[in-house]
């Protein structure tokens, strides 16, 4: 893809076709991009949704929202904002199960801040398990804060709080019942802390995720207890 210089575009999808007839059970996906890549968003969805030629193309085009999109699919992967290199890798005998018939769609987000033009891509190394080694399935969702506001030449702090068991309530009519497992912050260079806590309940308190890790080293980790300015949204 073209970048040019001093120029942005944040309208762009990338998309590739699987062709798999069995479930694939994804254990770990390396990515690595060129500078110029800000940051993407990866889900998979059945391949009979936005249809059209693999590769890039306009996401208004195939009206293609990752605001909704992850309820078609899940998500395959999240690069974190400015990075070249990263994994996303489950502890052994754990996997996503992407179903058959699946294609891969990214939301991209690419940003040339130097005064020359450059190519700008990203690459994928993914690796799966076979069934027979696959002791823990992992459905993937993700959470997202579109209003969030960055004061600049300042540390600020935010808290979100996202109602999950209402909003499972009123899809499905039940109770959120759920147990997490891996989680993945996608956050900025500038970013030093991103904590997810439960919020009432008989778990009030206890932390599910917790990175204070620079970029570079490996933001996801699996679930275990947890050893400015400050403002309060919801997230919707």
């Amino acid at each position: 893809m073209d970048g040019a210089r001093g120029g942005e575009r944040a309208a762009d999808c990338e998309s590739w076709t699987l062709h798999n007839e069995e479930p694939l059970y994804l254990s770990t996906v390396e990515m690595t991009a060129t500078a110029g890549m800000h940051h993407s968003n990866w889900f998979f969805v059945p391949d009979d949704r936005y249809e059209g030629p693999d590769g890039t193309w306009a996401c208004r085009s195939r009206n293609f929202d990752q605001g909704s999109r992850p309820s078609l699919g899940g998500v395959f992967f999240a690069q974190s904002t400015q990075v070249q290199r990263e994994t996303q890798q489950f502890p052994p005998g754990t996997a996503v199960v992407i179903p058959p018939h699946s294609r891969i769609i990214g939301a991209l987000h690419m940003l040339n801040a130097s005064a020359t033009p450059r190519q700008i891509g990203i690459d994928f190394s993914v690796r799966t398990l076979a069934r027979s080694a696959v002791r823990t399935r992992l459905a993937p969702f993700y959470l997202e804060y579109g209003p969030l506001e960055i004061p600049p030449r300042g540390r600020s702090e935010f808290t979100v709080e996202c109602a999950l068991d209402e909003r499972a309530r009123s899809l499905t009519g039940s109770p959120l019942d759920m147990r997490f497992y891996y989680g993945l912050a996608p956050y900025h260079e500038l970013g030093s802390l991103m904590r997810v806590t439960v919020l009432g309940g008989a778990m009030d308190g206890r932390s599910l995720y917790e990175t204070d890790v620079r970029q570079g080293r490996d933001l996801g980790a699996h679930h275990g207890p947890a050893g400015g300015r400050e403002r309060r949204p919801r997230c919707g």
